[in-house]
């Protein structure tokens, strides 16, 4: 998809899935404040520069399963 920002995001406070599936994003931190998800699922992502943001990710949100499917 044409997807690179996850920032509209920030403010679901309710949002406790979300699949982001052949997209752009190269930044995630807007997702860190969203203390109700509970998966992210990346597919086929076209960026590989996340890693450090995923966990940083992980440790402010510690219930959340983050999957990678490449």
């Amino acid at each position: 998809t044409q997807v690179q920002d996850v920032s509209p995001l920030k403010d679901l406070k309710n949002l406790t899935s979300l699949y982001l599936e052949g997209t752009q994003v190269q930044d995630v931190s807007p997702l860190k404040d969203l203390k109700n998800l509970k998966e992210l699922y990346l597919i086929e992502r076209q960026q590989d520069n996340l890693k450090t943001q995923l966990q940083e990710l992980q440790r402010a949100l510690p219930e959340l399963k983050i999957e990678e499917w490449f």
